[in-house]
Formats: C-alpha cells, sequence, structure tokens
C-alpha cells in the first residue's frame, strides 16, 4: 500500500464470502477510504469480481442469483447474465478492473493471490481516485500488485 500511495486489500473467500485480511489505508488528502464489505456489493468490486471469477462456474452463478445488483456508480453492472459474461473474462484475464462501478470518481484493480497452500482464494486489490487513473497508471498499478501478490503467495508456501 505505501508503494502505490492508494488504498490496498488483501481478502479471501471464505464461507461463502469476502473476507478482509489486510487492509493498507494511505495517508492522502484524495485517497479510497474503503468502506464495509457488504456482501451485497461484490458485483461493484475489483475484489470481489476476482474472487469470484475463481468460484467453479456453479457456484459462481449461485452466488451472482444471490445479489440485488444495485447501481452504486455510472458504471456498476445491474445484468445477471452480462455480470457472469465480465466474470467469464476476468477468470481469463486475471485480471479484474471496475472503473466508476463502486462509485463515481473511483477506480480499482485486483489480482489473484495464487497459492496453494491458501485455505481459500484470495485478491490482491488497489482502489483510487479516477483523477490519479490512465494507461500508464493502470499498467504500473497491476505491475505492483501482480509482484506483490506473488510475495504473498511464496510467503504462504
Amino acid at each position: 500500500g505505501r508503494r502505490l500511495g492508494e488504498y490496498v486489500i488483501l481478502a479471501e473467500w471464505a464461507g461463502g464470502v469476502l473476507v478482509p485480511l489486510l487492509e493498507v489505508r494511505p495517508d492522502r488528502e484524495l485517497a479510497v477510504r474503503g468502506e464495509a464489505f457488504r456482501p451485497d456489493r461484490l458485483h461493484t468490486m475489483a475484489t470481489g469480481k476476482l474472487l469470484l471469477a475463481m468460484l467453479d462456474e456453479r457456484r459462481r452463478r449461485d452466488v451472482v442469483a444471490s445479489l440485488p445488483l444495485e447501481r452504486h456508480g455510472p458504471n456498476t453492472i445491474t445484468d445477471r447474465s452480462a455480470l457472469l459474461e465480465q466474470l467469464d473474462a476476468i477468470a481469463r484475464a486475471g485480471v479484474a478492473i471496475c472503473e466508476e462501478e463502486a462509485a463515481a470518481g473511483v477506480v480499482a484493480l485486483a489480482v489473484p493471490v495464487d497459492a496453494e497452500a491458501a485455505a481459500a482464494p484470495a485478491a490482491l486489490g488497489t482502489a483510487l481516485p479516477l483523477a490519479r487513473y490512465g494507461p500508464s497508471r493502470r499498467d504500473a498499478l497491476l505491475d505492483e500488485l501482480q509482484r506483490t501478490g506473488r510475495a504473498i503467495a511464496s510467503a504462504w508456501a
């Protein structure tokens, strides 16, 4: 989190819910502070979407069917079929990017923490103001998240 200068979360999927394991909050004026992880908002969160994408297809469909899919930002996906298609794409890509889905002006990115020793699927994500986001920043954030995710996986092994 300190290297990124943004909000960072490490979370796992356990007991059918997203469980935050660690949060690092930035010390800057304009920052995303994170909020309570409500199970009804998984469809708006990069970490939530990545963890859903890591589930087997049947379980993924069951969880998506249980979500209210309410709009929280201008780009929130509120259609179940569209969300399932996006989750399939996230599973193939190995990254989740949410631009103004949780709230206007907020971007979030997440990568998997691939650890065979992990008790449950895990993801590492960040959220930041749209004002500090662009293609080069996206690439730098994803590189750092993936590097850190590999280090976490190695430590868990």
